[in-house]
């Protein structure tokens, strides 16, 4: 009974580890941009 309960939770992992590493990536692109924006509008 205990494998059937752990199985969905290592099957589960790597989708909040995708869904996690999406979330970082999209968050540093749009910082990046924004400093860029910021940057153009400085100068």
């Amino acid at each position: 009974m205990y494998n059937i309960e752990r199985i969905p939770l290592s099957s589960f992992m790597p989708t909040i580890t995708s869904y996690f590493g999406f979330l970082l990536a999209a968050l540093t692109i749009t910082s990046a941009l924004f400093i860029g924006l910021s940057k153009i509008r400085l100068i």
